[in-house]
Order: structure tokens, then C-alpha cells, then sequence
């Protein structure tokens, strides 16, 4: 007789509470085996965390100090809310230190800015030419300061008896029409002046009057023109 064929029950399904403890057992075999690993990872991942946010900190902190110094340099080299009278010299010699503490940690072109007026303020003008040098040189995508930065080189040249590396600064700003081309104008038009070109120096003074009609510096180069041309 053939044997009869036995029905298999259908299994039941796992309930929720069956489903976690499969799961927590999984979990916990898996940890038993790999928990020195884990440990390790953690551990690394932690350190790491630590780190980043150490170094975050610290930025941020030098930042916020880098800040307090380039604006305390900026209130005595403007002679600004300064809770002591100072004479020019200290003032200058106070600014040029906290700009230089502010470039060490955070160097930026407006330190670099700053040096240089300072170190040509204090009569070093072959420093201040230096510095201002290293600015153009090092931020050429600061169009301000560079501007700035090549007025001042045109005054320290000036000063140093370099009058013709003086008028090439100013040409170039002028060339430029940037935000200081009026005044590179007058400067041109002053040196050219006291150099004696006086027919150039008038060209000058005209082209200022002509290319900026409302400039600030209008007046001077109307009354320079008047005074020439008499």
C-alpha cells in the first residue's frame, strides 16, 4: 500500500515580538564577533570628530583675534577713539605692530595695506615699497587695494627721489579708470608741475576736468589750470 502523503503545515508567520528578537540576536552575534573592530572604528571616528571641531575652534578664535587687532591698528593709524593722547610716531609704531600681529595670524591684503602705510608713515620707505610690492604681487584680485596699494607705492617712490617710477604708478591707475584714476590725475599733474613740464602738467589737469566732471578734485585742477594758463 502506498504510504500516505503527509499535508506540511504551513509555518506561521513571526510575530513582531519574534522579529525583534531574531533581529537583537543577529546583532548581538554580530557584535560578539567584530567588537574590537567596532570599538576601534569608533574610537578613530571619534578622535576625528574631536579634531575637526578643535580645529574649528581655533580658527574661529583666531579669526575673532586676527579682527580685534587689524581694527585697533586701524583706530590709531586713523587717530580714532584712542583712550590716550599719542604722538604721531607712537601712534604709527602701535598700528604697524598690531597689523603685523593681525598678518601672522591671518594674512590678508588689508594687513599688507596697512603695513606699508605704516612703514612709510615711520620714514622706512624701502620696507613700505617692499610690502607694498608683495600686496600687488600676492593679491592681484583685490582691485581696491591693489589701487590704493599703488597710490601709496607712487607716494613712497616720490618721496625716495624716483619720480618717474612715481609717474608710472599713477599712469597706470589713471589708464586703468578705476576708482582712483581722478585722483592719480592730480598727482600726475602735480608732479609733472614741480618737475617743471608744465605743458604736460596742464594736459593732465584738462583730462581730469573733462573725464570727471563732478570729481572732488575738480576745483583744484580748475584753479591749477587758471594759475598756468595766466
Amino acid at each position: 500500500m502506498p504510504k500516505p502523503i503527509k499535508r506540511r503545515r504551513p509555518k506561521r508567520p513571526k510575530t513582531e515580538v519574534q522579529e525583534i528578537q531574531s533581529l537583537y540576536g543577529r546583532l548581538l552575534f554580530f557584535w560578539q564577533r567584530h567588537h574590537r573592530r567596532l570599538l576601534l572604528a569608533l574610537a578613530v571616528l571619534l578622535l576625528v570628530l574631536a579634531v575637526g571641531l578643535g580645529g574649528l575652534y581655533w580658527q574661529h578664535s583666531t579669526d575673532r583675534k586676527a579682527q580685534r587687532l587689524a581694527y585697533e591698528g586701524y583706530k590709531l593709524y586713523h587717530n580714532l577713539y584712542l583712550a590716550e593722547p599719542l604722538t604721531a610716531q607712537e601712534r604709527y609704531q602701535r598700528a604697524l605692530k598690531a597689523f603685523q600681529e593681525a598678518q601672522a595670524l591671518r594674512p590678508s591684503a588689508y594687513n599688507l595695506y596697512y603695513i606699508g602705510a605704516c612703514l612709510a608713515e615711520l620714514g622706512r620707505l624701502q620696507e613700505a615699497a617692499e610690502t607694498l610690492q608683495r600686496l600687488l604681487r600676492e593679491y592681484p584680485q583685490e582691485p581696491y587695494l591693489g589701487q590704493l596699494a599703488r597710490l601709496k607705492l607712487a607716494q613712497v617712490a616720490s618721496r625716495q627721489g624716483r619720480t618717474e617710477e612715481a609717474l608710472g604708478h599713477l599712469r597706470e591707475l589713471s589708464a586703468r579708470r578705476g576708482s582712483f584714476a581722478d585722483l592719480a590725475l592730480l598727482q600726475e599733474a602735480r608732479l609733472l608741475q614741480e618737475m617743471g613740464k608744465t605743458q604736460e602738467a596742464l594736459k593732465k589737469y584738462r583730462s581730469l576736468l573733462q573725464g570727471f566732471v563732478n570729481s572732488p578734485y575738480a576745483e583744484e585742477a580748475r584753479q591749477a589750470l587758471e594759475t598756468l594758463e595766466k
